[in-house]
């Protein structure tokens, strides 16, 4: 997906950018394997749970043995963040 941290993991890993398919949000990170347009889809754990929990696709299987990538001999984790406009009034009375 568009601005995370998995795209600069692959390329590290040797997968040319033509191979990634970079989309704008998770509606469309889980219509590009149901389309056939992928075969693999990269988010952070969380993240991937919650668009699998929400499609109840059984055509999409998650990884259960996923290891953390190593770059530079070193474990490296991604880690998810929301952000907010300041103006939000309603999200600053919660």
């Amino acid at each position: 997906m568009s601005g995370t941290i998995q795209i600069d993991y692959l390329t590290i890993y040797g997968i040319s950018k033509d191979q990634i398919d970079i989309v704008p949000d998770n509606p469309s990170v889980l219509s590009a394997p149901q389309s056939g347009r992928v075969d693999a889809i990269e988010m952070t754990g969380p993240s991937l749970q919650a668009v699998l929990d929400t499609a109840k696709d059984k055509s999409i299987e998650r990884v259960k043995n996923f290891e953390q990538p190593v770059i530079d001999g070193k474990s490296v984790r991604g880690y998810g963040a929301s952000v907010f406009r300041q103006n939000l009034i309603i999200l600053k009375s919660l």
